[in-house]
């Protein structure tokens, strides 16, 4: 189970008011709404990136809220994709790995088995500057995959993109979907990406679940 539970939090005049929300642990969780409702902050919050007080997010027995955000274990794939440009893809991966402390063995394991899934062998050791942004994509969630993750979070990774690469993004998840228990928590405002993608959703709008 992973229930958030007593989520408050105030910035200004906006408020993001949670009562309860069980989340899947299995399968891909779609928080969906209007940009500015909430959603982002959510997912910041869950993470450690912004503090609400006196929340609890209990997953699988742990409580992560009482944890540090580095404890929490969370692989995250942001809109910006966040990679390192002047690194290879593999670099990335093994950067985030390495700070993780995932077993080196582990991950080169896992590396051969999914950079073949995704068909990464050919641009894995090239700059990222030097990649397409389909590649890139594809290395920012690889990235995220092997950090050793108790979740995937996925904030709005498409919206930027043009809709070829956002379908090859979605067929990636739908991959991570169908061969890994990770369960992936995504925001997103596009409808297609709940018709795709979504086993639940859960619909925001004003800081508020509707």
């Amino acid at each position: 189970m992973s229930l958030v539970k007593n989520l408050n939090f105030q910035q200004g005049n906006f408020s993001l008011v949670i009562p309860e929300l069980e989340l899947l642990d299995k399968g891909l969780h779609l928080i969906q709404g209007p940009s500015g409702c909430g959603k982002s902050t959510f997912l910041r919050i869950l993470l450690g990136l912004t503090t609400a007080q006196n929340y609890e997010w209990v997953f699988k027995g742990t409580d992560l809220a009482r944890l540090p955000s580095a404890e929490r274990r969370i692989g995250i794939v942001f809109q910006s994709l966040g990679l390192f440009p002047h690194m290879t893809g593999l670099e990335n991966i093994n950067f985030v790995a390495n700070a993780r402390k995932v077993d080196p063995k582990v991950t080169a394991a896992q590396l051969s088995e999914w950079s073949s899934v995704l068909k990464m062998e050919e641009f894995l050791n090239r700059k990222v500057s030097e990649l397409s942004g389909g590649e890139k994509q594809r290395v920012a969630f690889l990235r995220a995959l092997l950090s050793d993750p108790r979740i995937l979070f996925l904030d709005e990774p498409f919206s930027s993109l043009d809709t070829e690469i956002k379908n090859e993004g979605r067929e990636i998840l739908k991959k991570i979907k169908d061969k890994t228990d990770i369960p992936s928590l995504m925001v997103s405002h596009d409808p297609e990406d709940a018709r795709v993608l979504a086993d639940r959703l859960t619909l925001m709008k004003n800081g508020r679940i509707v």
